[in-house]
């Protein structure tokens, strides 16, 4: 009897031990992720530009400039959470920009992210074209029914 209660006693305790929660560093588990790259618009480098790496973890993101050649390289990012999307953004003064985005791998690796950055257009002048061709083809469709409706009226 004394063995039995022994074993179950000890047996209590390691399952307990079993379902304790353990401490474990999440960072540690987490990969280091480096991007390189280049960073072009019109097929030219655009030294100086600003790039940064980011996956949504507050105050974890890299930042770099882009050498004279067109290269840069950020990171390591290691606060991503594997499956987590790492946006890549350069971008220079005259506002023009570009992105990539990449899903975060499972191991620790480098990654090649190859930048263009484009000038965006002015939304709201393709607005008041968009607009003006509105109004114009507007105009003409009544003028048109007008014209037809006179025709009708002349011809009875």
């Amino acid at each position: 009897m004394k063995k039995i209660m022994v074993s179950t006693f000890l047996t209590m305790g390691l399952a307990t031990v079993g379902f304790m929660p353990q401490s474990v560093d999440a960072a540690a588990s987490l990969p280091a992720i480096t991007i390189k790259g280049t960073a072009t618009q019109n097929g030219l480098p655009v030294p100086g530009a600003a790039v940064l790496a980011d996956c949504g973890v507050p105050g974890w993101e890299a930042i770099s400039d882009v050498q004279d050649d067109g290269s840069y390289a950020v990171g390591p990012l290691t606060h991503c959470a594997v499956g987590s999307i790492i946006t890549v953004s350069a971008w220079i003064n005259n506002g023009s920009v570009g992105v990539a985005k990449i899903i975060t791998p499972a191991a620790s690796t480098t990654i090649t992210a190859n930048l263009v950055l484009v000038q965006p257009t002015s939304v709201p002048e393709h607005t008041l074209l968009g607009g003006l061709v509105a109004v114009g083809a507007g105009v003409s469709a009544i003028a048109y029914m007008r014209r037809r409706q006179n025709v009708r009226v002349g011809e009875r």
